[in-house]
């Protein structure tokens, strides 16, 4: 059976409506035969995508007549490909759904109402706490998390060995100066593998709140306690003319319209020297590049070494609210979300797995995950913050500043343009 789809359908404009979420319940019994499963991920890797074909499989031994066919379109245009599927009601019964779009998703009703499911089955009593948490939108649980999608630093310790530098970049000045140190342009080494392409702004939110991290309010990230936009502050204008200054620099000029598979590649193929990730890349680099040449650190701080304010990021199945099918569509979710198969799969993904983590593992405190480690244990200098991802107005503003930051990129626009543009943008939603 053919399990790859890559075919990316035409862009649909993004709607969100306050609506509340009551979907239909579908109905077909454990005993139903040659029930087809269409699932969507918004990730796909071909490393990714073979371990959830192995996951499937398993799936389908257990439901003998159930096929699960699994589309996996490119991750740089994902997002359009579901927002089409959901909005026009094609075939579809489980999906991907993102931090960035479960409270747009259910909000507009595409996600069947999950709560007596979930919390009847097994699975939920040993999800965590903050899984429990985000699995809910306006109350109620529309979408399972599998995972915790935490940044870190990931560097080339040969390269920076090479230009003098012993040990990894604490702040973000430092990891310009380092990156500088390591980029040769004549010989095609860079010293950061930059994000301009898709979700490029959410990365660069990440030198904002850290260059701001000692008056950010961390309930809402575009804000300061202060009630103004993040956006005004002179540590934000810094803050974007040194990842100015990390794109011109130290930067492949192509990566103008990089996305997270460009921007691992980079990485892992020696191009850059220094990536901001998260964990799911420790096994990427682990297959590709020689033990010792490389390693993680904690985010880097701002410039007053204050704090690395970390999004609270995650990824998560759910059940489309028009799937005829939802009985079996539940049953794949909880399958795959359940202790076992989600520390398998965090496991063989390398990610910050939902389910508690049984006494005397190891695998995610230690080598390349230590740096999770050293994070977690200090919420104040790496405190979880609410990057508004369920704001109704977020959609929208990534679009906007996506758009903003690689005319930054190309000259385009200024910095204080920028700035400007996106202040408007919240004071005009939430007028002081």
């Amino acid at each position: 059976m053919k399990r790859r789809i890559a075919k990316l359908g035409a862009a649909a404009a993004i709607a969100i409506l306050l609506a509340g979420c009551s979907p239909s319940t579908g109905s077909n019994g454990a005993g139903d035969k040659d029930i087809k499963l269409t699932m969507i991920q918004a990730l796909g890797s071909p490393e990714r995508t073979d371990i959830l074909d192995g996951l499937i499989a398993e799936f389908e031994a257990k439901y003998p007549g159930t096929t699960v066919e699994l589309i996996s379109p490119p991750t740089s245009g994902a997002s359009t490909k579901i927002l089409q599927m959901l909005t026009t009601k094609q075939d579809l019964d489980v999906v991907e759904v993102m931090h960035t779009t479960q409270a747009q998703y259910a909000r507009n009703g595409y996600l069947a109402d999950l709560t007596a499911q979930a919390e009847a089955s097994p699975m939920w009593e040993t999800l965590t706490p903050s899984a429990q948490d985000t699995s809910k939108t306006d109350g109620a649980v529309v979408a399972i998390p599998y995972g915790f999608y935490v940044p870190a630093l990931f560097y080339r310790t040969d390269y920076l060995a090479a230009a003098g530098i012993d040990a990894p970049p604490t702040t973000w000045p430092e990891v310009l100066k380092t990156a500088r140190a390591v980029t040769d342009k004549s010989a095609g080494r860079y010293g950061f593998a930059f994000r301009g392409g898709s979700y490029g702004a959410a990365a660069a939110m990440f030198n904002i709140t850290a260059y701001n991290a000692q008056n950010l309010d961390q309930s809402a990230q575009y804000f300061l306690k202060s009630g103004k936009p993040v956006f005004t502050s002179p540590e934000s204008k810094q803050a974007l003319k040194d990842l100015l200054a990390l794109f011109n620099d130290t930067s492949p000029a192509d990566s103008v319209s990089w996305g997270y598979p460009e921007m691992v590649q980079g990485f892992t193929s020696g191009v850059s020297g220094q990536l901001i990730q998260t964990s799911e890349v420790i096994d990427a680099a682990a297959g590709t590049l020689e033990e010792g040449t490389w390693a993680t650190a904690p985010m880097p701080l701002g410039p007053d070494g204050v704090g690395a304010p970390i999004p609270g990021a995650y990824a998560a199945w759910g059940v489309t609210s028009h799937s005829p099918n939802q009985e079996r569509a539940w049953q794949l979710v909880e399958f795959l979300t359940d202790q076992e198969n989600d520390l398998k799969f965090s496991k063989l993904n390398s990610m910050i797995p939902a389910q508690e983590i049984p006494e005397g593992d190891q695998t995610f405190s230690s080598g390349a995950f230590d740096a999770y480690r050293v994070m977690a244990a200090d919420p104040i200098k790496f405190p979880v913050i609410d990057a508004m991802y369920s704001d109704p107005n977020t959609p929208d503003f990534q679009i906007m500043a996506d758009s903003d930051l690689q005319s930054l990129l190309i000259g385009g626009t200024s910095v204080d343009e920028v700035l400007a543009k996106w202040t408007t943008y919240w004071t005009g939603k939430y007028p002081e």
